[in-house]
């Protein structure tokens, strides 16, 4: 099958993505930008950060397609609970990045547009 036959809305289905627009934040000042994204999976927040470096008096390097990212993963449910309380477990929590192809989607191998 085509690799796109198995996406809903541009969204593969088996990275099940299911948070809801409503949930994120998006906040921009350049050069910096963030977005936080409020409980993508229960008693999580993650917050990305990005940053585009700028070079004083250099713009042909400061407009450059670069960034750094930076991820913070925040346990909501360590928050709501009192110190005489038992400790939560412990989570697992990994992050998968992806950038939409900026040259095109036939410059990929997949097709989908994302590298």
């Amino acid at each position: 099958p085509h690799p796109t036959s198995t996406m809903s809305g541009g969204i593969r289905k088996g990275w099940r993505w299911a948070v809801a627009p409503e949930s994120a934040r998006y906040y921009a000042l350049y050069p910096r930008a963030w977005t936080v994204f409020e409980e993508p999976v229960a008693g999580l927040r993650v917050t990305r950060t990005q940053l585009s470096p700028v070079l004083p008096k250099n713009y042909r390097e400061s407009s450059l397609p670069v960034c750094c990212f930076e991820f913070l993963v925040e346990d909501l449910r360590q928050a709501a609970t009192c110190p005489e309380e038992e400790e939560e477990e412990e989570r697992e929590v990994r992050i998968m990045f992806t950038l939409q192809n900026s040259i095109g989607e036939k410059a990929t191998s997949n097709r989908t547009g994302h590298v």
